[in-house]
């Protein structure tokens, strides 16, 4: 999950307790909704599932921050070595890696969605798919 989309995550679930907070508040004397409110929001806190969502945020933001400005990539097509940023990579290395992937992917990924046919072909490498016209803004 991208950082901005745990971010709407996180601030999904802040909004839904500060709502019932205040709901609950109406009901309540002072003390007890303190005592109330402090629980809550300690629990909410040591929660797994928010630890997690706050993780993939600070994650997120550092790698927005490592990210290069420009990525220099380039093709050796007489061996069909493959380089990004000074890192090289052997034929023999992604003919593997990339259908090994793609197989994990399909594995895992086509039980989720109800058209395994379109998943087939977004995942195919030789599939030269459009996903935005021209005319799109």
């Amino acid at each position: 999950m991208p950082a901005s989309d745990s971010n709407v995550l996180l601030r999904l679930i802040r909004h839904s307790v500060c709502s019932h907070l205040v709901r609950k508040s109406k009901g309540m004397k002072d003390d007890a909704f303190s005592l109330y409110a402090g629980e809550l929001l300690d629990g909410m806190q040591n929660l797994r599932s928010i630890q997690s969502i706050c993780s993939a945020i600070r994650m997120g933001k550092e790698l927005t921050k490592e990210r290069p400005k420009t990525t220099s990539k380039d093709v050796d097509f007489d061996t069909g070595e493959v380089m990004v940023n000074q890192i090289s990579v052997k034929k023999d290395v992604w003919s593997i890696a990339i259908p090994t992937t793609i197989a994990e992917f399909k594995k895992h990924f086509i039980p989720l969605f109800h058209c395994p046919n379109l998943m087939e072909d977004v995942l195919n490498p030789n599939n030269k798919m459009v996903l935005a016209g021209k005319d799109t803004t």
